[in-house]
């Protein structure tokens, strides 16, 4: 029987070390302590993603948008350590601006998936990418959370446009199924679930910041979805999608 694993980190939020800077302590976090356990498990048939959250967060990345922000970010440095085979955004890796987001997409050495982010028509990340481990045909695709521009200042995304997540969703696996006919489809989602997943019933106000709920009941053709954003430990299989 033929084995995938795919391995996906989220919302790491600018921490390498795993050290709480403010007492000193050692704190189970961070892409240092991350590697060690990617490294234990990857293979040939590993597939290695991150979903965002990624340059953002940290007093090490706040220093380093200070004092050196024409310089390759170490959050930037340390994935490209890792070996990622795609990344995806999250509504945070826009907190410095275009011009450190650039530096980051150059440098990382991953593909960015992001459908739902446009610059004049066409999306700043890939529409989707294909990846055939032990001939399964795979196809990946990214999305970040719609309700970015709510939070963000209007500087640092002037000239994007944010398409509707569910919406986005629903197109490319459309497009996806007709031009690829993959044998899975995955999707990366920087968002999360409106909807509590054993009744169904909204755990929040239902403003277009977390859609995954309504994905997984509308979409049924994702075969598996990578969430984040809420920072909620969640693994499952609901409408027969794996999440």
């Amino acid at each position: 029987m033929k084995r995938i694993r795919i391995l996906a980190t989220s919302d790491v939020h600018g921490t390498i070390l795993p050290t709480q800077y403010s007492n000193g302590l050692s704190v189970y976090q961070g892409l240092a302590r991350l590697k060690t356990l990617i490294d234990s498990l990857k293979d040939e048939n590993t597939i290695l993603v991150d979903n965002g959250d990624a340059i953002q967060g940290s007093a090490l990345t706040r220093h380093h948008y200070h004092f050196h922000k024409d310089e390759v970010n170490p959050m930037t440095k340390a994935m490209s350590k890792l070996g990622y085979d795609f990344i995806n955004l999250g509504n945070h890796d826009f907190n410095y601006g275009q011009k450190a987001l650039a530096i980051h997409l150059k440098n990382v050495h991953a593909p960015c998936l992001c459908a739902n982010v446009k610059r004049k028509g066409l999306s700043i990340g890939l529409n989707y990418a294909i990846k055939v481990v032990d001939g399964i045909k795979l196809a990946f695709f990214g999305l970040v959370t719609s309700y970015t521009p709510t939070w963000e200042s209007k500087q640092n995304i002037l000239g994007l446009e944010f398409i509707d997540a569910y919406k986005c969703a629903k197109k490319t696996v459309e497009y996806i199924k007709k031009l690829e006919e993959p044998d899975y489809i995955i999707c990366l989602y920087h968002g999360g679930f409106e909807r509590d997943l054993k009744n169904g019933e909204l755990i929040e106000q239902d403003r277009g910041e977390n859609q995954a709920y309504r994905m997984l009941k509308n979409i049924p053709e994702i075969n598996i979805l990578i969430s984040g954003h809420q920072h909620r430990s969640l693994a499952g299989k609901i409408f027969h999608t794996t999440y």
